[in-house]
């Protein structure tokens, strides 16, 4: 397939030419063939159905009166039919009665159905034809003939058809070269044409036309457009060349159709919107002129005040940094005082243990005085009745008389010792009461003391807490001192940054303005349009 598109309108008109007359002979041939062989073979047909019947008209005579001799010699004139091979003579069973054979006999008889029929078959010809007389049915005749000659009427017909099939060939080939030299040379003039536009790009070549047909007209056309192409780009070129020139005021004004005259309004359209562009332009490069003017003052103003704000940062910073040692020392005096608060906790619970211990121990001296005194009343007791008892032994010994005075002298020291017993128990008695209530003041003063030292517990335990909290506060004073310091010095860093691109930004911007004045300067090279249309600019960000 591709090599057939590869072959030139030369070769192709050739092919389609021969191959159109190829196909009529062809066909044509094929039916004369067909009807010549058709003919052909009914003539044979016709012939041996002729000479069956005269046969058959001539045994009708011996079929009457079985006379199977007359009707050997009545098959006798086939021999001089060359194409009759066999002729059989049957009854109405079927049963032989006289053949004829020229050259070899029947390998077995015809099949009858009854009546005649006439069919090829083996190269050879059968006819099986009813021989009657008066209606009434006497017998079968069968011939059979050879195809020989028809097969040679048959070659010496293909023979003569294929000479004439190869001459009508020969012919249609050089009329297919006469065609192809009328069709294919305007056609080949036209490519030649358009090869040499296509690698030249001469725009001025013309095709030759000499005739009025489908050809010739599509030539005409050709240089029509190639002239209105021409006319077109002729105009383009002139404008695209002042343009690049910097002159905006030309403009495409020829009049052209179809896809010409949209490249003409295009071109015009881009012309004058490359001026409104350029307009604009001209105009926002004066406003960054402007701009840039402005930011170039407000970067150096930027500049001084960030320089500023630098400086007045490191002094912050220098303070802050006092201020850190300042908090750091009274975080440590916080954790001193802490310390110190702790053993004062310390030392007071201690004494309150002790005044505990010394409370119990009063307690006891107390009970042990009470104890005591409860006993010396008991001796009191004791004395009183001894002292009742010594009287009662004097007054019994008075009694006695000169009998009772030994035992009068024993009462009277045993009153005696009871009256100094009890006088001792008195006297330890006083002083038991003046010790007890000398303990219970102690007691008193004590519970007064522990009292006090339990408050002084209470009110130190909540110094200890203010300064648990001052210190935590002072710990966390001094990290955020130290967080805002790392802070400001942070601060000064991007301060001393910003300063820095303040001082870049200021010398871009007075760049950035020198810059903008030399684009003003470049635009002032366009001449534009006193006239532009109006033309929407769209954003480069918004074509998708």
């Amino acid at each position: 397939m591709m090599s057939l598109k590869s072959l030139s309108i030369k070769n192709k008109l050739i092919g389609v030419i021969l191959a159109v007359v190829l196909l009529a002979v062809t066909i044509g041939f094929s039916v004369v063939t067909i009807i010549t062989i058709s003919e052909l073979r009914q003539e044979l047909m016709n012939n041996v159905l002729v000479n069956a019947r005269l046969v058959s008209q001539h045994c009708i005579v011996p079929l009457t009166f079985d006379d199977n001799n007359a009707l050997t010699k009545t098959l006798q004139p086939l021999d001089l039919i060359p194409f009759v091979e066999n002729g059989c003579v049957y009854d109405t069973s079927g049963r032989l009665l006289a053949a004829y054979n020229r050259s070899e006999e029947l390998s077995q008889p015809p099949e009858f159905n009854g009546g005649s029929s006439n069919y090829f078959e083996n190269e050879f010809l059968h006819v099986v034809q009813p021989i009657t007389h008066n209606g009434k049915k006497l017998g079968m005749i069968y011939l059979r003939a050879s195809t020989e000659l028809l097969s040679s009427k048959t070659d010496i017909f293909f023979m003569t058809v294929l000479g004439i099939f190869l001459g009508l060939i020969i012919v249609s080939y050089f009329i297919a070269l006469w065609l192809q030299g009328i069709i294919s040379k305007p056609i080949l003039g036209l490519a030649a044409v358009t090869r040499d536009i296509s690698r030249h790009g001469d725009y001025s070549v013309r095709v030759s036309t000499q005739s009025s047909d489908e050809i010739g007209q599509t030539s005409k056309a050709f240089n029509h457009h190639m002239d209105a192409l021409q006319e077109a780009i002729g105009n383009i070129n002139t404008v695209l060349a002042a343009v690049a020139k910097g002159d905006l005021s030309h403009s495409i004004t020829g009049n052209y159709s179809g896809e010409l005259n949209n490249l003409k309004t295009n071109t015009n359209d881009s012309i004058v919107m490359l001026g409104q562009l350029m307009s604009q332009v001209i105009e926002a490069s004066q406003q960054v002129n402007t701009g840039a003017q402005e930011l170039s003052q407000s970067s150096q103003i930027l500049a001084n005040g960030t320089t500023l704000q630098a400086s007045t940062l490191e002094e912050v910073a220098s303070s802050m940094v006092e201020i850190e040692n300042r908090t750091k020392t009274n975080r440590d005096s916080a954790g001193q005082a802490q310390e110190l608060t702790h053993k004062s906790i310390n030392m007071v619970k201690d004494g309150n243990r002790q005044m505990e211990s010394m409370l119990k121990s009063m307690k006891q001296i107390n009970e042990s005085s009470a104890q005591v005194s409860k006993v010396i009343k008991t001796i009191d007791e004791i004395a009183f009745q001894t002292n009742l008892l010594a009287l009662n032994a004097a007054v019994e010994a008075a009694r006695a008389g000169k009998y009772g005075k030994g035992f009068a002298v024993v009462a009277e020291e045993v009153r005696n010792l009871a009256s100094r017993s009890a006088e001792a128990a008195k006297n330890t008695t006083e002083l038991i009461e003046s010790s007890i209530q000398e303990v219970e003041k102690g007691v008193l003063n004590a519970d007064s003391t522990a009292a006090v030292l339990e408050k002084i517990t209470v009110e130190i335990n909540q110094s200890d807490t203010l300064i648990n909290e001052i210190s935590a506060a002072s710990v966390e004073q001094a990290n955020s001192v130290t967080e805002i310091n790392k802070g400001l010095t942070d601060v000064n860093n991007v301060v001393q940054q910003n300063s820095s691109i303040s001082e870049q930004s200021a010398s871009a911007s007075e760049e950035l303005s020198a810059q903008a004045a030399r684009l003003e300067e470049i635009m002032k090279m366009f001449t534009l349009s006193k006239q532009p249309q109006e033309f929407e600019i769209v954003p480069l960000n918004k074509i998708s």
